[in-house]
């Protein structure tokens, strides 16, 4: 699943992000980001602890959805390779996630994609562009490009709107947002 990072170059209208840094988190937080970006086909929620284990027993390996459950609160329980075996093979990803950053970085850069891939919709298009031409993939890029730029050219319109009070408000709420998931403080 974890597929190569794509360029602007490689697709048109594509990621122009650099390829993944590390990311350097704990076993917890990965399975926890796990949980937050991966949802059941065509649903918009959480795996649950029991749907995992029946994944991984149908995927050949065993653990309980009580030993997920521990693994996602305990942030000092120390799991042998077997369970991660099984919590990999339940979310479709190589076991590496767990032990090299790198890898856990190329993967979490993907998950939207994955994710993305479940939606019905946008499989039938994907199915439809993958038979265009390279000419038409270009001016569709480019025509993704012009309305990603046309939406944030509206958003900041409707923020530079906003009063100083709200502003602050958004920033707290930001901020707050970003304790929750552990992510650094814009600087």
């Amino acid at each position: 699943m974890a597929a190569a990072s794509t360029r602007d170059d490689d697709v048109p209208g594509g990621d122009t992000r650099e390829p993944s840094a590390p990311v350097y988190r704990t076993l917890q937080e990965k399975l926890n980001h796990l949980f937050a970006s991966v949802c059941p086909p065509g649903e918009e929620r959480e795996y649950t602890h029991q749907e995992i284990a029946e994944l991984a027993k149908a995927a050949g390996h065993s653990i309980s959805a009580s030993y997920v459950n521990a693994l996602r609160i305990h942030p000092n329980k120390k799991p042998t390779i077997e369970p991660l075996k099984a919590i990999a093979a339940a979310f479709r990803i190589p076991v590496a996630y767990f032990f090299d950053d790198a890898v856990a970085a190329d993967i979490e850069e993907n998950l939207a994609l994955v994710a993305a891939m479940d939606r019905p919709e946008v499989r039938t298009f994907v199915t439809a562009v993958a038979e265009l031409s390279p000419e038409t993939l270009h001016e569709i890029g480019r025509m993704i490009r012009q309305a990603r730029e046309s939406e944030i050219r509206a958003f900041a319109s409707a923020m530079a709107e906003l009063s100083p009070e709200s502003l602050d408000a958004i920033g707290q709420m930001m901020e707050q947002a970003r304790k929750l998931q552990r992510l650094p403080h814009d600087t």
